[in-house]
C-alpha cells in the first residue's frame, strides 16, 4: 500500500497547478520530469507498479489518505489543483453533474 511518506520520496506535488513531478529517475522517467498521462480524461500516474489517479495522489500527498470518492468541483477531470478537489460520497459526487449528463 502506498503511503504519504513513500509518495513524497518519489514525487513533488504543486497544489496551485495540480501537477506532479518526479524527484528521482526511474526507468524512462527522469528526475524533474512531469509525472502522468491522460487516460479517459483523468491524469494517471504509475507509482511502484500501480496506477493511481493524480487526484487520489494529491489527497494522499496533502492529507495522508485517499477518500473513497474524490470530486472534481469544476467537473474537469484533468484539473487536480487542491482547491478543485473534495472528498465526498458517491451520492454527493452525483450531485455535481450537469442535468444533461444524468
Amino acid at each position: 500500500m502506498l503511503t504519504q511518506k513513500r509518495l513524497k520520496q518519489l514525487l513533488v506535488y504543486f497544489e496551485g497547478t495540480g501537477a506532479f513531478y518526479w524527484k528521482v529517475s526511474r526507468g524512462r522517467q527522469k528526475a524533474g520530469g512531469r509525472a502522468g498521462y491522460l487516460k479517459k480524461g483523468y491524469t494517471s500516474i504509475k507509482v511502484d507498479g500501480k496506477e493511481y489517479g493524480a487526484h487520489q495522489l494529491a489527497f494522499l500527498y496533502m492529507y495522508g489518505e485517499i477518500p473513497e470518492v474524490i470530486d472534481h468541483i469544476n467537473r474537469k477531470k484533468y484539473d487536480n489543483r487542491l482547491l478543485n478537489l473534495r472528498g465526498t460520497t458517491r451520492s454527493g459526487n452525483g450531485l455535481n453533474c450537469d442535468v444533461r449528463e444524468a
